[in-house]
């Protein structure tokens, strides 16, 4: 990928994150990156056709991360053998890493624009919905169902692991508001670990509750 390229699709993923599809102009996009204004029609057509490829850049992104946490896990074969303090200690490191992901300045505007599509998704949208996050989920509902004892399947364990995955994407994606109750113009490092050890707490809670109601 060429830089203009590479840089027309960061500036518009920030962009379009922040004002949505239609409330930033291609001009913008091009100034900010850069680059003359023709450039966009050069590499992708027009503003729609930027748009799509911030989605399949989205697509993109989500399923390398995903396969890489995936592969970190590493325990699949084994998920019948393990206990319930292994299960948890595998959890916790996968739900960090979701975590940990959500702060990242790239990941936020994806979550912002991925909020956007939640209300009306494009067909891509959909795509990054299902295929490429839906294998991880299914990861940690296995670990959430062995954890709690419930059916891996059953509408809790799938509730719960939705619940837990969102709330762990929430701070990312809400960041303008959080800072803004929180008095500060943005997340520091002292900030942060305050917040990922509230989120890992409150999964641990959640985790416990249903683990006690199935005994």
């Amino acid at each position: 990928m060429t830089d203009s390229k590479n840089r027309l699709l960061k500036v518009a993923l920030e962009l379009f994150a922040n004002k949505g599809i239609d409330g930033v102009s291609t001009r913008e996009i091009a100034q900010r990156a850069k680059v003359n204004i023709s450039a966009i029609t050069y590499y992708f057509g027009g503003k729609t056709e930027l748009y799509s490829a911030v989605l399949e850049y989205i697509k993109t992104t989500l399923k390398q991360d995903a396969s890489a946490i995936i592969k970190e896990l590493n325990y699949s074969a084994k998920i019948g053998d393990l206990t319930v303090k292994e299960s948890k200690e595998i959890f916790r490191r996968v739900y960090e890493a979701v975590l940990e992901a959500s702060f990242k300045p790239k990941n936020m505007y994806m979550s912002m624009i991925l909020a956007k599509e939640s209300v009306n998704p494009s067909k891509i949208a959909i795509k990054v919905f299902t295929e490429k996050m839906f294998p991880l989920t299914q990861e940690i509902m296995k670990l959430v169902a062995k954890i709690t004892g419930l059916a891996k399947n059953s509408k809790k364990t799938i509730l719960i692991t939705e619940i837990l995955l969102n709330k762990a994407m929430t701070f990312g994606r809400d960041k303008t508001r959080i800072t803004f109750t929180l008095g500060i113009k943005d997340y520091d490092e002292k900030t942060i670990s305050l917040i990922k050890n509230i989120v890992l707490q409150q999964a641990d809670l959640i985790l416990d509750y249903y683990a006690k109601e199935q005994k």
